[in-house]
């Protein structure tokens, strides 16, 4: 199921890895007869590791092809964690397959840059290993032969065996992440981007750490925008240090940016009103009772529940407008709670993709302002949700509607609060619920438990997994002193229970000029200017992204060459790469199809005669983006090219002096060399045995957020409702990301749902997205064209008519 209809080409994986080793081995054969620099060592070194280490690779990932159909949700959709971890490898491997295609090409050139070609090498090998160890990790803890579930048994009393296999891979080097692969996952636009947000974040970073101001240290923290790798570190080192205020500091500053008013759609009703707490009200029940709806605990003071309404039209009762102008009530309206792992954010951040939806479906949206964790844990903001439902529904003309047809939508958070609600609802025997249920990418086990697509919160730069730990800590146990303590600072098995030793730790760290510079509650005029001017300049063109790319330098001289990532299709066909024909590099298919590994067209019937079709396909292909390519060439001047040779000579120059600096540095990923080594003499469940002693050496505070007893409350956790519960869901309509961390949990939850005999609809699982893409609909078209899905799934689950949405 993909939203992105485009022509597949299927290229054999087992020959991809024989052509790396191949070139690979060239590589070395070249560059060992040649007078060495510190680089052309490692460039050699790196070569041999990847062509010895490529069998190794295959091998590990076979048994993983071979399971992932095993756990998906049905024939029809395929998608899980597993094919996700296939998915980024795969992508991984086609890039790797084209640095050593342009090393081998442009090595007798004159300002060959053997420097970019190291690292990035060197970046993806670490990558394989990373790939390699977690998933050795997870199959050796998690028995997935005698079961069908992505997460271990949720049944049974004691967790610890499989919350182990968390701290073990948090022991593992996924720098390489943060570095030139960062995004690689992700489609262009999103890859761009989040190059932009990290540098952005570990230059402010070390700004705030310096203690002078933050912007002047920016404009003169170059080596983050030179340098992929010192970025990694940085940001590595920073998610180390965070507590919970840096989550929230982080995660909101989509709220100070400022978005151009005329750059977004223009709306009728835009605008945070508010719902009246002074008496509890009413609800009917399914045997024509009565039950009770108390006033939030939250609003007992306040008196009030804080929402946002959004329409594109005016009409009767919620507006003041004269009669003429205003539309009758909606027969449809979206409840909606947005995301921000109940920490961060408002319906403020959300109307970037809000204001679309009420434009397309010309039906009000109300989303509503809950309380936030840790100051308002659970259940504190389910609470709310229900109060303002129970209100709602018995006063539907204050918000535009005629109480027909309602639907639930939230995303992440979001999704799991309106999730929460339906199952309290179900408990508390309510006759009215809502007419369908869509989450979008929500989190439906609270737990410290691993699955497979839980492992790339270690490789996603917005939902890391120590950020991930704080948000369920957070919202399950409130403000607890742990959860302000960095992640892998060392407590002393003495100083651990003496209460008032840690509460003054905890009081330094938040003293810092660090901490405080992110903290949610200072809203520092140079964060918002700072934000505003990285996302505004990405609205005012998409492609100032590619031109703002504050990567190396010398990535730029390959700018031309990579500028198309290799975006790979979860694959139905274990033996073989889907690329993705947006996206591939011309040049390589080419080169793949010379060296006889490009197999077919996906989208074409296969028969005898495999050449023609790729000549009818791939070939027009190829000479449209040739065409293209020469017409700008002849497009490009005397004095641009001269630019050109001079911004390359530059580079070089660049290079030799970065060369001084880096070259005794161990390469990214280096410290997980010896440890892949290690496990090769062992079966997995002995190098889990081995690794997980190591990680067990050292007391951190991650150990002690680990052995927090969460509680397995179906309302937190929706995974642990049982069948009887299940079967009374509205119609669910489920939206995931084949590159979600939570994609397991989406998976998983649909299954028990559908097992439950609850009323499952659709499972659409979004290619090349990330989490949280809904709020990048502005930056990015194809986000914008994943929350264009999204509306078309919530305009199905309320049958709204497109001569409705004409009116």
């Amino acid at each position: 199921m993909t939203i992105f209809e485009n022509e597949k080409i299927s290229i054999s994986r087992s020959g991809v890895f024989k052509l790396m080793e191949k070139l690979c081995d060239e590589i070395v054969r070249e560059f060992s007869t040649q007078n060495q620099s510190s680089y052309g060592e490692r460039l050699i070194n790196v070569c041999e590791e990847m062509s010895e280490s490529s069998s190794l690779i295959l091998s590990s990932f076979l048994r993983i092809i071979e399971m992932a159909p095993r756990f998906d949700y049905d024939e029809s959709t395929p998608g899980n964690g597993f094919r996700s971890m296939i998915c980024i490898c795969d992508t991984a491997l086609i890039h790797v397959i084209s640095v050593l295609k342009k090393c081998l090409d442009d090595k007798k050139s004159l300002i060959f840059r053997i420097s970019y070609f190291t690292k990035e090498l060197e970046n993806y090998m670490a990558v394989f290993r990373f790939l390699i160890l977690s998933t050795q990790q997870l199959i050796g803890s998690i028995n997935y032969d005698d079961n069908d579930s992505l997460f271990p048994p949720i049944n049974i009393s004691d967790y610890s065996s499989y919350i182990n296999v968390f701290k073990t891979v948090k022991g593992y080097d996924a720098s390489c992440f943060y570095s030139r692969p960062l995004g690689l996952q992700f489609c262009p636009s999103i890859g761009k981007m989040f190059k932009v947000i990290c540098t952005f974040f570990a230059s402010y970073g070390k700004a705030c750490e310096k203690g002078n101001g933050a912007l002047d240290k920016i404009v003169n923290s170059a080596k983050y925008m030179i340098s992929p790798e010192e970025r990694a570190l940085k940001i590595i080192d920073i998610i180390r240090e965070a507590d919970i205020e840096f989550c929230k500091g982080f995660w909101n500053l989509p709220e100070y940016a400022t978005i151009p008013k005329w750059f977004g759609i223009v709306m009728a009703i835009c605008e945070i009103r508010y719902i009246k707490t002074y008496f509890n009200l009413s609800l009917k029940t399914t045997d024509n009772g009565k039950v009770t709806i108390p006033i939030p605990s939250t609003a007992k003071e306040s008196h009030t529940i804080k929402y946002r309404i959004i329409s594109s039209v005016y009409r009767i009762h919620i507006s003041k407008e004269r009669e003429d102008n205003v539309y009758p009530l909606s027969p449809y309206l979206i409840f909606h709670c947005h995301g921000g792992g109940y920490l961060a954010t408002s319906s403020k951040s959300h109307e970037c993709y809000l204001r679309s939806w009420a434009k397309q479906s010309n039906c009000p949206i109300i989303s509503i302002d809950y309380s936030l964790a840790p100051e308002n844990p659970y259940p504190k903001a389910i609470e709310e949700v229900l109060y303002a439902y129970a209100y709602i529904l018995k006063y539907p003309f204050k918000f535009g509607w005629t109480g027909e047809k309602i639907v639930f939508v939230g995303d992440s958070a979001g999704g799991n609060l309106i999730t929460s609600l339906t199952m309290r609802l179900i408990s508390l025997n309510v006759k009215r619920m809502p007419d369908a249920l869509v989450p979008i990418y929500t989190p439906f086990l609270f737990q410290y438990l691993p699955s497979p697509s839980r492992l790339l919160s270690f490789m996603d730069p917005l939902l890391h997994v120590g950020m991930l730990l704080r948000c369920l800590t957070a919202y399950t146990m409130g403000d607890i002193p742990i959860n302000k303590v960095p992640l892998l600072s060392k407590i002393d098995k003495n100083v651990a229970d003496k209460k008032s030793a840690m509460e003054d730790y905890i009081r330094e760290f938040k003293n810092s000029q660090f901490k405080d510079s992110f903290n949610s509650n200072n809203h520092s005029q140079t964060i918002k200017s700072l934000f505003d001017a990285t996302i505004n300049s990405t609205i005012y063109n998409n492609s100032t992204i590619a031109s703002y790319n504050m990567d190396d330098s010398e990535n730029n001289m390959q700018e031309d060459i990579f500028d198309q990532t290799q975006n790979v299709d979860i694959s139905i066909d274990p033996n073989y790469i889907i690329l993705s024909s947006n996206n591939f590099d011309a040049s390589l298919i080419k080169y793949l199809k010379e060296n006889f590994l490009l197999s077919y067209d996906y989208n074409t019937t296969v028969n005898d005669d495999d050449d023609e079709v790729f000549e009818e396909n791939t070939e027009r292909n190829i000479k449209d983006y040739g065409l293209k390519r020469s017409m700008e060439g002849k497009k490009r001047s005397l004095s641009s090219s001269i630019v050109s040779t001079a911004s390359l000579a530059a580079s070089y120059a660049i290079d030799n002096f970065n060369d001084l600096f880096d070259s005794a540095k161990k390469p990214i990923g280096y410290d997980d060399k010896e440890k892949l080594k290690s496990s090769l003499s062992m079966t997995a469940q002995e190098a889990v045995y081995e690794q997980q002693k190591e990680s067990n050496k050292d007391r951190t505070a991650l150990d002690e957020l680990l052995k927090i007893n969460i509680p397995r409350n179906p309302e937190i956790s929706p995974m642990y409702a049982d069948k009887e519960s299940l079967m009374k869901f509205p119609p669910t309509y489920f939206i995931g990301c084949h590159l979600d961390p939570l994609l397991d949990d989406t998976i998983s939850f649909a299954k028990k749902l559908k097992e439950a005999g609850g009323n499952v609809k659709t499972v659409k699982l979004l290619n090349n997205l990330c989490h949280g893409f809904l709020n990048f609909t502005y930056i990015s078209p194809e986000c914008k064209k994943g929350s264009d899905e999204c509306l078309k799934i919530i305009k199905q689950a309320l049958n709204i008519s497109d001569e409705f949405v004409k009116c």
